[in-house]
């Protein structure tokens, strides 16, 4: 759960206890809160620890044949929130696989 704290009460008015984080954020412009969004990152701490909370690493490999170089595995980090637009958007936007030798 994420509260915001009223600057004048003490830690005890707002009844921090061992374990609490506290985050301080700088004002930002709407521009620099678009500009932030538009690079897939987070504009305030409260998106930040829900996607924290929300997250989930999956691993995307071919069904039925071995990973190779027209097929390779990856894995993302993604929300439990997105919906298949996300997923599929971030999934497209991979890298191609490396012709390393």
């Amino acid at each position: 759960m994420i509260e915001l704290m009223k600057p004048k009460y003490t830690f005890t008015q707002s009844e921090i206890q061992d374990g609490d984080i506290i985050c301080f954020q700088v004002d930002i412009s709407d521009k620099e809160v678009h500009d932030l969004e538009s690079q897939g990152l987070y504009s305030n701490p409260q998106q930040f620890y829900d996607f924290l909370q929300n997250r989930v690493m999956v691993l995307f490999r071919p069904k039925f044949d071995e990973p190779d170089a027209d097929q390779p595995e990856f894995s993302l980090v993604l929300s439990k929130k997105q919906n298949y637009d996300a997923v599929s958007y971030l999934t497209l936007r991979q890298p191609p696989p490396c012709e390393c030798s």
